[in-house]
């Protein structure tokens, strides 16, 4: 619900504390349908909810897979977002068939494409006007690709 989380939405909706509660239960279900693996981002110290990471199987005769991602306010700015990134994009090609991996970031959302390139992701391109705004608009998208070592 903060302010820097809505203004990058895509969607009007705010989400109710049941909603992340259904969010969460449905996890190992799409795991185990090959669909998408959601992982919580936790600060090793305190064990505390910094953001989350989703990895969505979204060509797999290609064996491509897009990568979303969130942090809360408060942990932003501390290099969690790359380091989730990293860690998952890791995970993904050692433990998946995957052979790349995607993410998109609205072409003004600056940080999350700097936590992108330090997560090793290269820009790519320009989509244009891909993505719906909050309001009920549409804005350009950067293309972000990483393709598996070896």
């Amino acid at each position: 619900t903060d302010e820097e989380t809505r203004r990058w939405s895509t969607t009007p909706r705010i989400w109710s504390a049941e909603d992340c509660r259904a969010y969460v239960a449905a996890a190992p279900s799409l795991w185990i349908a090959g669909a998408e693996a959601r992982f919580a981002v936790v600060d090793a110290a305190t064990d505390e909810y910094t953001g989350s990471v989703g990895l969505r199987v979204t060509v797999p005769a290609f064996r491509v897979g897009e990568i979303g991602y969130g942090l809360r306010a408060a942990w932003r700015g501390r290099g969690y977002t790359a380091r989730a990134l990293r860690l998952v994009s890791e995970w993904a090609f050692d433990r998946t068939a995957l052979a790349r991996l995607e993410l998109g970031t609205a072409v003004g959302n600056i940080a999350s494409q700097r936590a992108a390139e330090r997560a090793g992701f290269r820009r790519e391109g320009l989509a244009v006007r891909r993505l719906p705004t909050s309001d009920g608009g549409r804005t350009d998208e950067i293309r972000f690709g990483l393709i598996a070592p070896g």
